[in-house]
């Protein structure tokens, strides 16, 4: 007869099934930006109506819902469905960057004139970026993984 090995002590049968059975407030959000481009390669981007970002130009996205166990690529595909009515699919999807911050206290926001170089630079590979905000709203980046798609950067040289 099999026994779960656990139940020999009750003490640890209680903190092993808690580990998979409590929700837990994550302390970061994890986000989505899905770039859409179409056949003369111009990036599609919306006027945001809210922050951040209010009334600046960004492509589509949103906070994962983490309590729900979605992926990156499933709120790519959901966000673009909310915010611009298009149906996609994850395998439509190419993963070109993630950027993680650390922030002060709880005050954070990477700005976007280091996030469009990496996606410009890294597009059809893939980046890994990490920014830490600092109080005086100096933000230092490090780039930490770096994988340049060479062919799609030389037609893009080419074409202009």
């Amino acid at each position: 007869m099999l026994t779960d090995r656990w139940s020999s002590c009750p003490r640890l049968a209680r903190a092993r099934a808690s580990c998979f059975t409590a929700r837990m407030a994550l302390p970061y959000k994890i986000s989505s930006l899905l770039y859409c481009f179409n056949e003369r390669d111009d990036v599609l981007l919306l006027e945001r109506r809210k922050e951040p970002n209010l009334g600046l130009w960004s492509p589509c996205g949103g906070k994962l819902k983490t309590e729900a166990g979605e992926s990156p690529y499933a709120c790519a595909c959901r966000e673009a469905a909310e915010e611009i009515g298009l149906r996609i699919s994850p395998a439509a999807l190419h993963l070109t960057g993630i950027v993680s911050e650390h922030g002060y206290e709880g005050q954070a926001h990477w700005d976007r004139e280091q996030l469009w170089p990496l996606f410009w630079g890294h597009r059809g590979g893939f980046f890994a970026a990490h920014c830490h905000c600092h109080p005086d709203g100096r933000n230092d980046w490090t780039l930490e993984e770096s994988t340049q798609n060479l062919t799609h950067l030389n037609a893009r040289r080419t074409d202009h």
